[in-house]
């Protein structure tokens, strides 16, 4: 078929690069070339061209100039193109995969990847009850990391809760955590610039692309949150929904996508009652909050339920579901991860997606942090852009 464009290219090195004019893309005629893997090739491998050695003289000049790309013998007269390193593997190398500190200019190839689904059993929970629990979303080598991530993070300037300072939910900058116990109470907000991991857990797989089957792929990224519940500090827990007042009473339907939805991840075990557990009152995000309810309602009133994990365990939950922390009085500090997502028109919670930010992220990352691929402009997260579809579902979406 004549007329094609070529495939977008991998890095501003590659894009400078000047390709032979008489090029014709054979496409489907590629042999032994599926429709999946044409589609993300970013090397001219598919292009018949004459002479062969002008297309030659082209991929060394690549190989100089990008740090992405390389070539291989010539076969049958005409040059074979090796696959970059950025755009090979398999689905964990596809996500895992970022821009190299030394190669800022370096974008992954999306390959296709086929993304996990609700179950029937837990969409039917889902619409039921307005959460799910995944076992086992974290493997031990990353509880550990992350672990260790919130002790060091402790003792770094971020965002926390001020209180007495500024009014609930508004969070202050600290030089440090006030505490330095690592059993001690701390809230940290917008986690990304502390490590790469968390830049990475954005899209981290299962959780990730059940959200992606519940919200559909218009989302976005909202917030990150480190918090550590101790324990006998005297707190007794609280009730709440997400989003304060802004969402307080925004309710949709089983039948409806959800404006937001949060993931929690457990980094240490919760077991038996009043441990820090994450409390729930399973199908409330059908009902308004009952915010003026004397006494208010807690962890403690009738129809809460305390729920149970293992560490590397994610709980998924609606904004609208109520839910909290319980008192801790286990003997040892509650850690978890809470990451939050929500359709693309609404604002994020706490962070701005910076030039350093992004450029370590992958194209599916950056476009959950807010990076359309252009300038802003009217209608903009409204109207989404004609690629959104196939960036969240990684390349899937083309088959």
């Amino acid at each position: 078929m004549s007329g094609c464009n070529p495939p977008k290219p991998v890095c501003a090195a590659f894009a400078a690069a000047s390709w032979p004019a008489a090029t014709t893309c054979r496409r489907r005629m590629c042999a032994g070339v599926s429709r999946a893997r044409w589609q993300t090739c970013p090397t001219p491998w598919h292009w018949r061209t004459k002479p062969a050695s002008t297309i030659t003289t082209t991929l060394r000049t690549l190989a100089a100039k990008s740090p992405c790309f390389r070539t291989g013998r010539r076969r049958a007269g005409s040059p074979r193109p090796v696959w970059p390193p950025c755009s090979r593997g398999k689905r964990k190398a596809v996500e895992t995969e970022r821009a190299a500190a030394n190669n800022p200019g370096c974008q992954a190839a999306t390959e296709p990847i086929e993304m996990q689904t609700l179950t029937p059993e837990q969409r039917r929970n889902w619409n039921i009850d307005g959460y799910l629990l995944v076992e086992g979303a974290l493997p031990p080598d990353r509880i550990a990391f992350f672990s260790d991530k919130i002790d060091e993070i402790r003792k770094r300037p971020g965002y926390e809760p001020l209180s007495g300072m500024l009014p609930r939910g508004h969070y202050g900058w600290v030089e440090q955590c006030a505490d330095q116990n690592p059993e001690a109470f701390m809230d940290r907000r917008d986690l990304l610039s502390y490590d790469q991991a968390f830049i990475d857990l954005i899209d981290h797989a299962p959780v990730f692309d059940l959200i992606v089957d519940i919200m559909g792929p218009n989302l976005a990224f909202s917030m990150s949150q480190a918090i550590v519940r101790a324990s006998g500090d005297g707190f007794e827990g609280f009730t709440h929904t997400d989003g304060g007042e802004g969402q307080r009473e925004v309710r949709v339907t089983e039948t409806s996508r959800p404006i937001a939805v949060k993931a929690l991840y457990l980094l240490t075990d919760v077991e038996g009652r009043d441990a820090g557990n994450f409390t729930v009152y399973p199908g409330s995000h059908m009902r308004p909050f009952p915010w003026d309810r004397q006494p208010p309602l807690s962890p403690q009133s009738p129809g809460a339920v305390h729920l149970e994990g293992k560490a590397g365990d994610c709980f998924i939950f609606s904004h609208a579901l109520w839910h909290g922390p319980a008192p801790n009085r286990s003997g040892r500090a509650r850690k978890t991860l809470l990451y939050n997502y929500s359709q693309m028109f609404m604002r994020a919670y706490d962070y701005h997606g910076s030039h350093a930010l992004t450029q370590r992220a992958t194209p599916r990352q950056r476009r959950l942090m807010g990076d359309l691929g252009y300038d802003f402009r009217p209608g903009s997260y409204f109207y989404v852009p004609d690629d959104q579809t196939e960036v969240i579902m990684g390349g899937a979406a083309a088959e």
